[in-house]
């Protein structure tokens, strides 16, 4: 059934090859502006044949970023295969649909399956300075919407390349994930949402436990789980998120929600009300639970941005109490600015580093050198609708060339078809949207008509990979040409944004074009 592919250590073996005998794709090549789009559907590894094909630049990528991290913790690429190889059997013991998608993604990707495998284990102890995630609902809410958002914070190539994931399993939910096959922002079917930020621990370095890549953790979830509950017992009985701190938060339809606080040695729930919140959740990277408080670091290795991000973002939320929405989450992770002792404090743009982190870095949409927001995932719980802004919202401080700074917006359907028809309808409404805005101008910005125009030009690129797709008769390649379309209409929707006088608006439809689009 599987069509292997020689690692590349057995590769490099071989005198007189070369690195670039394994990789295929172009270090030069930069990302597209906004999130491309993968569209999966069948059993897992069919998935992962199609990931691998739909997304192999992309792919080998990842296993350059993962196999210069993992070679050198293992010295020898022979020590990593062995190591692999353990995961691999906690994997199939506990998510054997797993191993099917890693076989199947190596085989469309023509990667080595031991190399595929190893960007999805974490095997020696990681503490991650990085993400944060946020959550409002009930009496928090304007409308009693379920809302939430996180940044994937993270310095490097990691999640750039990667594609925002449809993907239809035969067993299993159907689920959107904001990049790549999973990450810190995702929802099902059921009405699960997952979100999470990386946090502390004080394990020694040789310190090793075989179990679950916390994003594999959020894939089983987000494939298997119906409800919070179930992803509870998930979380605390198959040994997720491994090797790592980790705060995971879980919200799903039926407003059951919590953050598992989570270290090797120790899991904690907290829920909305344990530390003073009301119908929300927040958290960056450390600890609240007093149980968890001894794995933080203290004295001149204290995080103590992490603190700063909470209470900034707590702080949107308590100004914009009973009138939270979607464009409130996304205005506290964004935030450049901090709050600092009861006061607001404006952007700072400083390398000078303030117990132990520049000073930009105690703001939730980082102004650093390094470690900036890749992707932003906010979820629509109830519409079952997430919105992806790839790169932050300050595309003059993003590192993602040409980024667009504005929401490409997804919506889980019954089927892959019926999300494409949604996401080709929701780019014509922002080229209305634009176009009036535009319109209404004496003198109209010949940068915004630009963009409006490419808009519209990706457009009809989406309508001719959607009519394609339906003339083939082969799943593969319509799903492939699906992905393809997908990509053109979320770059349709970001650009006619760009082209609008508010572009950072996540939700702007009036009621008519919301009931329009709710046609299809």
């Amino acid at each position: 059934m599987y069509r292997p592919f020689p690692n590349l250590g057995d590769i490099l073996k071989k005198e007189g090859s070369s690195i670039f005998d394994y990789f295929d794709f172009d270090p030069d090549q930069p990302p597209f502006p906004t999130k491309e789009v993968a569209v999966l559907q069948g059993s897992w590894y069919e998935m992962g044949l199609q990931y691998g094909q739909q997304a192999r630049d992309s792919l080998h990528r990842r296993v350059a970023f993962f196999l210069q991290l993992d070679r050198s913790k293992a010295e020898t690429y022979d020590k990593l295969y062995d190591d692999m190889k353990e995961y691999i059997a906690h994997y199939q013991q506990f998510f054997p649909e797993f191993v099917e998608l890693l076989h199947g993604m190596a085989d469309g990707a023509k990667l080595g399956f031991l190399d595929v495998a190893a960007t999805h284990t974490i095997y020696t102890p990681l503490s991650e300075h990085s993400c944060s995630h946020v959550s409002a609902w009930g009496k928090a809410t304007a409308d009693g919407g379920i809302y939430g958002g996180a940044n994937w914070d993270y310095e490097g190539n990691l999640r750039v390349y990667e594609p925002a994931v449809i993907a239809y399993p035969d067993n299993g939910h159907a689920f959107i994930s904001a990049s790549g096959i999973a990450t810190n922002a995702m929802i099902n079917d059921a009405g699960v949402m997952v979100l999470s930020s990386g946090s502390q621990h004080k394990l020694p370095k040789d310190h090793k436990d075989i179990g679950f890549q916390y994003m594999v953790g959020f894939l089983y979830i987000s494939a298997k789980c119906a409800t919070a509950a179930e992803a509870r017992d998930a979380l605390l009985n198959a040994n997720i998120a491994c090797n790592i701190g980790n705060n995971v938060q879980i919200v799903d339809q039926t407003l059951d929600a919590f953050i598992l606080e989570h270290t090797a040695r120790m899991d904690i729930i907290r829920k909305s009300g344990d530390y003073g919140e009301q119908d929300y959740l927040i958290a960056t990277n450390h600890f609240l639970a007093p149980e968890m408080k001894p794995s933080l670091y203290s004295g001149d290795q204290e995080w103590i941005d992490c603190q700063y991000r909470y209470d900034t973002e707590e702080q949107v939320i308590k100004e914009n109490y009973g009138k939270v929405t979607l464009d409130t989450i996304n205005q506290a992770l964004g935030s450049t600015r901090t709050f600092v002792d009861g006061r607001w404090e404006d952007e700072i743009w400083s390398m000078e580093p303030t117990a132990g982190v520049s000073r930009g870095e105690w703001s939730p949409d980082n102004v650093s050198v390094t470690c900036k927001c890749v992707n932003r995932g906010l979820i629509d719980l109830k519409k079952r609708t997430l919105y992806i802004i790839a790169g932050c919202g300050n595309t003059l401080a993003a590192e993602r060339p040409y980024a667009a700074g504005t929401a490409s917006r997804l919506v889980l359907k019954g089927s892959p078809k019926e999300v494409l028809e949604n996401a080709k309808m929701h780019a014509q409404v922002q080229l209305f949207l634009a176009g009036k805005d535009l319109t209404g101008q004496t003198m109209p910005d010949q940068d915004k008509i630009e963009r409006l125009n490419k808009a519209k030009a990706a457009l009809y690129a989406g309508h001719n990979y959607m009519n394609l797709a339906d003339c083939s008769l082969d799943r593969n390649e319509r799903l492939r040409l699906y992905g393809m379309a997908a990509t053109r209409y979320s770059y349709c929707q970001c650009m006619a944004q760009q082209a609008m006088d508010d572009p950072q608006r996540i939700v702007r439809e009036s009621f008519y074009l919301e009931s329009w689009e709710e046609l299809i």
